[in-house]
C-alpha cells in the first residue's frame, strides 16, 4: 500500500490541506486509506510543520495501469470533500470539520473523476 494520488485544497477555514490517497493494484490485499495532512498546522507559512490529522478508510479504487485511482474535489463552501471510489461504485462525503465519513453514495460503475459545483442557494 502506497501513496498513489494527491489533491491539495484550502478548507473554509483557511487550512491548506493536502489529500493523500494509499492505492494499491487490485491483487493486493490491503485496505484504501486516505491520508489528510494540514500543511501549515501554526499558520507560519512554512510547511516544515505538516501534520497528519486523520487517516480513515475509503472505498475500493480499481487500479488498473494509470487509471481507476480515487478522486477529490472540494463543495463550493468548502466544508465537505466528495471522493470518488471507482472499485466499488460510490461516493463518499467527508467533513472536513471532523474528518468523518458523512454518507456514501452507491452510483455504480467507475466512477474516477469529480467537479463540484455551486453552492447553497439563500433566500434574498
Amino acid at each position: 500500500n502506497r501513496p498513489a494520488g494527491l489533491a491539495m485544497a484550502i478548507s473554509r477555514g483557511g487550512k491548506p490541506l493536502a489529500f493523500v490517497f494509499h492505492d494499491h493494484p487490485q491483487d493486493v490485499e490491503a485496505p484504501d486509506l486516505l491520508s489528510i495532512v494540514d500543511l501549515d498546522p501554526n499558520r507560519d507559512k512554512n510547511v516544515t510543520d505538516a501534520t497528519i490529522v486523520a487517516t480513515l478508510a475509503v472505498g475500493q479504487a480499481r487500479v488498473e495501469g494509470h487509471n481507476g485511482h480515487h478522486s477529490l474535489d472540494l463543495d463550493a463552501e468548502r466544508r465537505r470533500a466528495m471522493v470518488a471510489n471507482p472499485g466499488d461504485g460510490t461516493l463518499a462525503v467527508l467533513s472536513l470539520s471532523d474528518w468523518q465519513i458523512e454518507q456514501q453514495f452507491k452510483v455504480g460503475g467507475s466512477p474516477s473523476s469529480l467537479v463540484c459545483v455551486g453552492g447553497r442557494q439563500e433566500a434574498d
